[in-house]
């Protein structure tokens, strides 16, 4: 990543923009909505084809964005994905990649595809997640230590069965991310923990976005997979991950003033011996 800037193709303006973090959210629940009513006017025999889902986009967003659909055959119909598109080290553009079946995203699979444009719908509305996305990629913390704890910590369906058990669970994930983490430099630190809590926050948008479209399509008399996307987010105990790595955030934050008072107080020392 040889740029800071945030290209416009990956941020709505900010008269668009501005407001509250909820506002924000609002938002884009709204925006999700509007593309989400467009494709379904537009079903044929419980298949979507992939032009009607890139007019619904270019249809409702406030400003044309470089959102590339990207149809992927013999892929399990409830999987999906997005990312940014990236060219000569800048992000120029998002993508969103989802199943089809004979070149149509099967009915039941709208809500993946709802999962996958909140994400893309977050992000331009939220420039700080790819401000810290450049800012990860510039000082190289987007390593294998990243993405075994992105896997196997941040975003890992959890299983329980009383409060106690929960509680050592999460213990035990905040030692994992204290060992992804360790050996850094406190700033790194930082920036590492804001990153998981941005992709866990992301993640929770899109969870939920996924599973209001499925309610949604079972209650219009829409084809649906049974107990699909119901709670799923719960699973991952997004929410309370999210707050574990606030109070990790916290306890840098504090050792580092701590140790910077040290160092002044140690410093103010030296000079008065010296006088």
């Amino acid at each position: 990543m040889k740029c800071n800037t945030i290209r416009q193709e990956v941020r709505f303006s900010y008269d668009i923009v501005k407001g509250s973090l909820k506002n924000r959210y609002n938002k884009t629940t709204e925006l999700s909505k509007d593309i989400f009513q467009t494709i379904t006017e537009r079903i044929h025999d419980n298949k979507i084809d992939i032009a009607d889902i890139v007019y619904a986009m270019e249809k409702n967003m406030p400003e044309q964005k470089p959102v590339k659909v990207i149809p992927k055959k013999n892929q399990d119909i409830f999987e999906g994905a997005s990312d940014y598109i990236e060219k000569k080290g800048q992000y120029v553009g998002q993508t969103i990649e989802i199943p089809v079946v004979r070149g149509k995203l099967p009915l039941k699979s709208l809500p993946v595809y709802m999962h996958e444009l909140t994400h893309v719908l977050d992000i331009l509305f939220n420039p700080k997640y790819t401000a810290r996305s450049i800012k990860m990629e510039q000082k190289h913390l987007y390593d294998k230590k990243y993405s075994h704890c992105i896997d196997n910590t941040l975003y890992k369906a959890e299983k329980y069965n009383t409060l106690q058990e929960k509680e050592d669970l999460l213990n035990k994930r905040k030692s994992e991310i204290k060992n992804w983490i360790s050996g850094k430099k406190p700033d790194e630190k930082l920036d590492c923990i804001q990153e998981a809590k941005n992709y866990l926050e992301k993640e929770l948008k899109a969870y939920k976005s996924e599973g209001t479209f499925h309610k949604k399509m079972k209650a219009n008399g829409l084809e649906v997979q049974e107990n699909q996307f119901e709670d799923e987010a719960h699973e991952y105990l997004f929410e309370e991950k999210i707050e574990l790595l606030k109070d990790l955030g916290k306890e840098i934050v504090k050792k580092e003033r701590k140790r910077n008072l040290q160092k002044r107080q140690n410093n103010t020392g030296i000079e008065q011996k010296r006088g």
